[in-house]
Order: C-alpha cells, then sequence, then structure tokens
C-alpha cells in the first residue's frame, strides 16, 4: 500500500493502524531507507519477510 500526502498529515499513524501486526512500515522519509529503495527494489521488499494477505 502506499499512503501519498501533505506532511504531518498522519499518513504513518494511518498505514500503522491499518497494517495491523502483521506488517512492516517504512517511511521512505528517512533519507538510508529511501536509498536503500531505490538501489534494489527487489531486495528492500524482499527483507520484509512473507507476509500474509489481509482482508478489510
Amino acid at each position: 500500500m502506499i499512503i501519498e500526502g501533505a506532511r504531518q498529515a498522519d499518513k504513518s499513524t494511518l498505514a500503522t493502524r491499518l497494517a495491523g501486526d502483521h506488517a512492516v512500515v517504512v517511511n521512505l522519509d528517512d533519507e538510508q531507507t529511501r536509498l536503500a529503495a531505490v538501489a534494489n527494489q527487489v531486495g528492500f521488499v524482499a527483507q520484509a519477510g512473507p507476509r500474509r494477505a489481509s482482508r478489510w
């Protein structure tokens, strides 16, 4: 899931609440995190490990 919007609009809070305990929430505002994601997209996603699908 991607949540975009203005700064300080509670996007991280929303993502954490929607994702629950079975997800990894990543904030790409952190420069090193963003650089890692850009450098190796597949590896970046794979590092989170297997996840199960959630139904809302």
